[in-house]
């Protein structure tokens, strides 16, 4: 049996939980060689012999453009050229206004904004011509919420880069997009300094304002990003894909 990524060498920021470990699971399934980069090398690892011999496990806190770097230099040691770069490590917090700090200001764009940018610089020479960059945005920016401004702002710059790292890259053959989810059910909130009640709770009011009447699954996140990852999306070029079960819409 074919797969829609056969042959292809996918690298996924991010890849150890939520959207980003579902699409591992889902690339590797279509064929795909998958490259999981996670803060935790040994997790990485972990994950990455789980899915099958040749797959790829890889630490890195793309905070820190250095590790960045390294974690380019070892994926090139291990692949060679690559196919698909999935830039989706990222992280959320919310504030009222007056509680936000500096500290939380930066640790925001240092991984949501910064780390996506120089994920895509430092990987930009290994990408294959016919390869595609996923950038996974939020439709925060598209829909006025309180106590979001500063995770907002910082996922602004998502469909931004696509757009104008697409106008970089399309000598090399190499497309950009942005995949935008709306609320989905992952860790990543409890990760935000929540409990898991407050996180589950937090949810649970994000999902109410849902016109579908729930979140979205890491799964269906993952079924649009191997959409953008394959050649279905062969005739898009800095695109936006919402999938937010109509939030940003209705």
């Amino acid at each position: 049996m074919t797969g829609v990524l056969d042959n292809k060498v996918a690298v996924i920021t991010g890849g150890t939980s939520g959207i980003g470990l579902a699409s591992a699971k889902r690339f590797a399934e279509e064929g795909a060689r998958v490259v999981i980069c996670g803060r935790s090398a040994d997790n990485a690892a972990k994950i990455a012999a789980s899915l099958g011999a040749g797959h790829v496990g890889i630490g890195c806190d793309v905070s820190d453009v250095g590790a960045i770097q390294r974690m380019a230099d070892e994926v090139a040691a291990a692949c060679g050229g690559i196919d698909i770069l999935f830039a989706n490590a990222g992280v959320a917090f919310y504030r009222p206004l007056a509680e936000w700090t500096e500290a939380d200001f930066d640790r925001l764009f240092s991984i949501n904004a910064r780390g996506q940018f120089f994920t895509v610089q430092r990987f930009a020479p290994l990408m294959r011509s016919g390869g595609v960059v996923i950038l996974t945005g939020s439709i925060a920016p598209l829909v006025g919420q309180p106590t979001m401004a500063v995770y907002a702002a910082s996922k602004a710059v998502s469909p931004a880069l696509a757009k104008n790292l697409s106008a970089d890259l399309l000598p090399a053959g190499v497309r950009v997009l942005c995949l935008t989810p709306g609320p989905t059910a992952t860790e990543i909130f409890a990760r935000g300094g929540l409990s898991e009640a407050q996180a589950q709770s937090k949810l649970a009011e994000i999902s109410e304002r849902v016109p579908i009447g729930r979140a979205g699954t890491a799964d269906e996140l993952a079924a649009a990003a191997l959409f953008l990852a394959s050649d279905a999306s062969t005739f898009m070029l800095g695109a936006e894909l919402v999938v937010d079960g109509g939030k940003s819409q209705l």
